[in-house]
């Protein structure tokens, strides 16, 4: 049997949009996201 969660759901740290052109789905990260990426990224070196 499934649990129903009582948490939350968090929304979503990026934006998905169409591009009416191609038909193709692109993803943007805020910049603040893609910053701590990079924070992260450059740590593990």
């Amino acid at each position: 049997m499934d649990k129903i969660s009582q948490k939350p759901l968090k929304p979503n740290p990026f934006t998905t949009y169409r591009d009416s052109e191609t038909g193709r789905w692109l993803v943007v990260l805020p910049e603040s996201v893609s910053h701590e990426r990079s924070l992260e990224a450059s740590s593990s070196i």
